[in-house]
Parts: structure tokens; C-alpha cells; sequence
């Protein structure tokens, strides 16, 4: 279906989790440490496609691609990254609430995860860490279908919930980012810190290609399809 209006209403981050205690005199600080499994043992976990995309940026970054080059994916070279990985991957993950459930059971030490699954158990005081290092930042985008019969309204809706206050509330709540930039001004400094689209987190990360995969995820499915089989 096409959309009369789309426009994007939070940020969130794909970031490296990890578990202090396994890493109490250094834990890995971008995916090439990631993948290096002799100076880091122990088992780790990445996003599978029932994420609706796995992890093919974190391989090419691991294998050496800069941050500005990842796209449009080699996918003959992410999936040969993944390959040297993936003994030290019991499971990838397919839900947010799985891949923070693995690492604080201790079943993984180290992963990629969705920064607020992370930081509700780092709050609860679960010991627990997130490096901010080459993440990755996704635009959650939220629409009304053409032709909608309450269109009007729920644009109306959509002009509220861009509003700085109203953004700012929902990610004091959620840890998440907000798409108005006014709405960082209203958040106390502690939380800038640790929030998608931060200027700190910009600065460290890169955004996700929507666009990208829009066009290419099919063919990433079967050959992920083909490769998580053999």
C-alpha cells in the first residue's frame, strides 16, 4: 500500500553489548575486536533476518570496509566475514526481548543489540555495558495509507507526536532518539549521552540505508536463507 504521509518518529541503534564481569580489563570496541575471537573468547550473537535484516554492516566493518563505503553491500564479502564468525554464534537472535535475554543469562557475552533492550537491564542494575562504536542508527518512520477513511485525523496525530515536548516525553520513557532536534534541548544531559541521534552517537555511528535494503532485501533473504542451512 502507498502512503499520503510517512515521515520519520524516532531513532534507535544497533550497538555492541556486552557483559562486564567477562570483560573487566577491556571488552571489544568495534566489530573487527568483535570478530576477533582469540584476544575476545567466548560466544556471541548477531541479528538474524527475521529481524528483517541481519547483520551485514557489522561483517563488512569487521572485515575493514570505513563506515562511508559500506554501502551498497559487497554481499560476497559481508557473508565470507560472517563466515569466520560463525562457529561463536550459538544463536542469532530473531526478537529484541531474545537477543537482551542471552546476554543477561550469560548464554552470550557479546552482541549486537538494539540499544534500549540493553539499557532496561543495565537500569535494573544488571552488570551489563554498550559501546557506541560504530553503530548503527535506524529511522523508525510511522505513516497513514492513501486513502485512509480517518486520513485527516491521523495526520493531525502525526503533527502532534512531532512536536519537541511530545517527543522528548516518549524517548525519556523508551531510550530511544527523537527526528526533532528541538526535542534534545529538553532532555537532561545524562540521557543525551546514551540516546539515538545524540550528537555524541552521530559522531561515532552511521545510518542505515534504508533505501538499500528496501531494494535488495529479498535477494539478501534467499542467500541468507541458503547460508544459515549449510
Amino acid at each position: 500500500m502507498k502512503f499520503s504521509i510517512r515521515v520519520g518518529n524516532l531513532l534507535r541503534v544497533s550497538v555492541m553489548g556486552y557483559g562486564k564481569e567477562v570483560f573487566p580489563n577491556g571488552h571489544p570496541q568495534n566489530w573487527a575486536q568483535f570478530w576477533d575471537t582469540q584476544r575476545f573468547p567466548g560466544p556471541r550473537t548477531l541479528a538474524d533476518m527475521a529481524t528483517g535484516a541481519p547483520n551485514l554492516e557489522f561483517a563488512l566493518l569487521a572485515d575493514g570496509v570505513p563506515m562511508d563505503r559500506i554501502y551498497p553491500v559487497d554481499l560476497d564479502r559481508a557473508f565470507r566475514s560472517l563466515d569466520r564468525i560463525r562457529r561463536s554464534i550459538p544463536k542469532f537472535w530473531d526478537t529484541g526481548a531474545l537477543s537482551a535475554q542471552m546476554l543477561a543469562d550469560k548464554a552470550v557475552v557479546l552482541g549486537s543489540f538494539w540499544n534500549g533492550r540493553v539499557q532496561v537491564l543495565i537500569d535494573r542494575g544488571a552488570p551489563l555495558g554498550i559501546d557506541w562504536g560504530q553503530a548503527m542508527l535506524e529511522v523508525q518512520a510511522i505513516g497513514v495509507f492513501r486513502g485512509a477513511r480517518n486520513g485527516a485525523n491521523g495526520q493531525r496525530l502525526i503533527d502532534f507526536m512531532m512536536q519537541p515536548e511530545v517527543q522528548a516525553e516518549y524517548c525519556r520513557e523508551l531510550t530511544y532518539g527523537p527526528t526533532n532536534n528541538r526535542a534534545f534541548a529538553l532532555l537532561p544531559a545524562d540521557q543525551l549521552a546514551r540516546m539515538p541521534g545524540s550528537p555524541a552517537s552521530r559522531a561515532q555511528g552511521f545510518y542505515k540505508d534504508i533505501d538499500w535494503w528496501e531494494d535488495n532485501r529479498a535477494n539478501v533473504n534467499r542467500r541468507w536463507s541458503r547460508w544459515i542451512l549449510g
